[in-house]
């Protein structure tokens, strides 16, 4: 990510993904998250740089439509001792957890700071009944049928070891920069070592593509939805104690073979000209992979924070703002055929951190 300073300080930032993304309007639309009735729910929040500021978690009630405060940092407000918070000191995880959950449970919770402006993503919990099961398909596999599954098995294989060095990822971590590697067990190397890599390999893996979708529908929870995004969360000793992602290590890793198939190769060369204080124009190159398969191409601007226009220079304490990952906050979203190249952005704000990001769809 490198940022570009442009006119009358509309300050842009570029980050470049490809993929289905997850939907995004003004202040974050709702975040899906699916649980079977008298199961735990988990719903995940990532902060970063929270200051002296406190993480908040509420509920939208349904009749009234007014916001409930379940938890204030690490305190349980609400009366139902079935919530709580799991966050470590340090860690940028807050996860909101709920024993039991009950049809009633079902509704709009949002992850708050309470900085000023506040930054907030939402989150839409959907309690399914315990017999709400996907009908079953039996048929017969002929040998035919498995010989063509096991050849279709080996040549899907993503093997992104150029991106792991061209990112230096350390030589002693390149074992899993193939995914073959990881499902065979063959990366030799313990993963605890490779903790501090992690971040660059999954991004490499993910490849600039979406994979949230195909984890969504194989049943990959929230909180280990990270990897399909081509990000890395570490998740914290005390975290760690209520949930373990590994059970969903092999789907995530199918999703993101699948992807690699089927998903658009993420645009390059995306650059930002600056048409007027309130106005710019976006434009990139299309990918070179899986071009036929673009539908549409989307470009989100996104507000990260907002300058005096009367200040010159901006010292360390006054750039520490506060933001939350996925989905951010104030956004405008433009839409354009495959066969566009550029979009004008316009209603901006002066002297304003915007991030640009480019999805081909």
């Amino acid at each position: 990510m490198e940022g570009v300073s442009l006119l009358l300080m509309i300050v842009v930032t570029f980050s470049y993904t490809v993929g289905d993304e997850l939907p995004r309007e003004r202040e974050g639309a709702p975040h899906p998250v699916h649980v079977y009735e008298g199961d735990d729910a988990l719903i995940t929040c990532v902060v970063r740089d929270i200051g002296n500021n406190s993480v908040v978690w509420k509920r939208e009630e349904q009749d009234t439509r007014r916001w409930k405060f379940l938890t204030v940092g690490h305190s349980r407000i609400t009366l139902d001792h079935r919530i709580q918070v799991l966050h470590d000191d340090g860690g940028v995880v807050w996860v909101l957890a709920i024993k039991s959950v009950k049809h009633s449970d079902s509704g709009l919770y949002s992850c708050e700071v309470n900085s000023n402006p506040v930054f907030r993503t939402y989150h839409k919990l959907s309690v399914l009944a315990t017999d709400l099961q996907p009908p079953q398909v039996s048929h017969a596999v002929s040998q035919t049928d498995m010989e063509d599954s096991v050849e279709a098995t080996a040549t899907t294989n993503h093997n992104y070891t150029s991106c792991c060095i061209a990112t230096n990822v350390s030589k002693g971590c390149l074992g899993f920069c193939n995914i073959q590697s990881i499902l065979d067990g063959q990366t030799g190397q313990d993963p605890e070592k490779c903790e501090a890599d992690f971040p660059l390999i999954v991004r490499c893996m993910a490849d600039g593509r979406n994979h949230v979708p195909c984890c969504m529908d194989e049943g990959v929870p929230d909180i280990c939805q990270d990897v399909c995004r081509g990000e890395y969360t570490m998740i914290t000793d005390n975290i760690k104690t209520h949930f373990s992602c590994s059970a969903y290590t092999e789907k995530t890793l199918s999703c993101i073979v699948e992807g690699i198939e089927i998903l658009p190769g993420q645009p390059s060369s995306v650059e930002v000209e600056g048409l007027s204080d309130t106005s710019i124009k976006v434009s990139w190159i299309p990918p070179f992979t899986n071009a036929e398969t673009i539908t549409e191409y989307v470009v989100n601007v996104t507000m990260l924070r907002s300058f005096d226009a009367n200040t010159d220079s901006i010292s360390d304490s006054q750039n520490s703002s506060q933001y939350i990952i996925t989905p951010h906050t104030v956004q405008i979203t433009v839409k354009v055929s495959k066969g566009t190249n550029n979009a004008v952005v316009g209603n901006l704000v002066p002297f304003t951190m915007y991030e640009v990001t480019v999805t081909a769809k």
